[in-house]
């Protein structure tokens, strides 16, 4: 058979095999999108395979796309041409599907590659990626130091530089691998004067799961401004968010103030009913007096002579914003926060309802510090 004819069969079957790859793609429930950009890419693999007269055993080979790659300059092309081999090799099509053969590295990282696919008895899937680390390493040891001279300032380096856009599971995975060829080159080799293994450890993952929102000072200041008491409701929400910013109180216990807890010509207050049934009395500040008796006198206060805070509506069951509730009125707390900001509150842990304020503001009151009350 000449190379024409060569030729001609494989283009032959190359678009049986195109065609059989698209109608798998839809069969799959691959996306219109999906298919339609992979039709169009191979049609044109399948016009540079017809131009080229390459012979059908030649077609699928790192040599042939990286060359189609460089006359078509067709971005993502690879990922079309990668995908049909696989699916021909799943239909015994091919002999092998199409791989990008991997740099060889210098003796003692391939050594250790083979110690660990010995011992370990591990899967080859897991050959690349400890293969991608020890890249990594080489290419900062082969530029600045030798292997043997490698410390934990090095390995650093290399993680902040290969990890910093992946995922929590996957760069415990790659100091993982890391570590194990440390241990290798240190018990096995005894290339290192001490085992670098156990210093290559990750940041501390502590419990909370989201990290803690919060209002910095400026909003702080800007949820202050923002309250002008005039309404009744103003008036109130202007007492509470002083009493709760100054004091650090608790949603309940400014719900269980009563005006006989006040006392104006001191300038204190007591707290009867507080956690674990710890009754103080504290230092009023002279701007929560001020906003205290403005509301009692502007909003008629002194009517409800039990508790004038406890008007104040619950939150819906499972709000993020629970803070709301006895502290500030959700009306402040609109006009205050930024539109759409995520730092807003804060629920400690042991605590229901925690004052935002209270944990991340500057003010002390008579020398108590703003974590007072916990």
């Amino acid at each position: 058979m000449t190379g024409k004819e060569k030729g001609l069969q494989s283009d032959i079957l190359l678009e049986q095999a195109i065609r059989d790859y698209l109608l798998w793609m839809i069969d799959k429930g691959y996306t219109h999108q999906t298919w339609s950009l992979y039709e169009r890419l191979l049609v044109h693999f399948s016009v540079y395979i017809d131009q080229q007269s390459i012979a059908w055993e030649n077609i699928f080979t790192f040599e042939t796309m990286e060359a189609f790659q460089k006359e078509c300059e067709i971005t993502r092309v690879s990922m079309a041409i990668r995908g049909l081999a696989r699916y021909l090799h799943a239909q015994q099509r091919i002999p092998l599907p199409l791989k990008k053969q991997p740099h060889k590295l210098p003796c003692i990282y391939e050594e250790y590659l083979r110690y660990y696919a010995k011992t370990r008895q591990a899967a080859p899937e897991k050959t690349p990626g400890i293969r991608r680390v020890l890249t990594a390493l080489h290419n900062v040891t082969k530029e600045k130091i030798q292997l043997t001279a490698v410390r934990i300032e090095h390995l650093d380096a290399v993680l902040a530089e290969h990890n910093a856009e992946l995922t929590p599971e996957i760069r415990r995975t790659r100091r993982s691998w890391l570590r194990g060829f440390l241990r290798y080159l240190y018990q096995v080799r005894g290339m290192l004067p001490k085992d670098l293994a156990s210093l290559v450890v990750g940041a501390p993952q502590y419990a909370n799961a989201k990290p803690p929102k919060f209002l910095r000072p400026h909003e702080v200041r800007k949820l202050f401004h923002s309250i002008k008491p005039g309404t009744p409701r103003e008036l109130r929400t202007n007492a509470m968010l002083h009493l709760a910013y100054s004091l650090g109180l608790r949603p309940k216990e400014i719900s269980l103030i009563r005006l006989d807890d006040i006392f104006f010509s001191s300038g204190e207050i007591s707290l009867a009913d507080r956690k674990c049934q710890n009754p103080i009395k504290l230092p009023l500040p002279e701007a929560t007096i001020k906003a205290i008796a403005a509301y009692i006198v502007g909003a008629k206060a002194q009517d409800r002579q039990t508790n004038p805070f406890s008007g104040a509506a619950r939150p819906v069951k499972g709000s993020s914003l629970r803070l709301t509730f006895l502290l500030f009125g959700k009306q402040g707390f609109r006009k205050g926060s930024r539109k759409g900001s995520s730092e807003r509150g804060h629920i400690r842990k042991g605590s229901s309802l925690t004052l935002t304020f209270l944990l991340f503001g500057q003010t002390r009151i008579c020398g108590v510090g703003f974590n007072f009350g916990h």
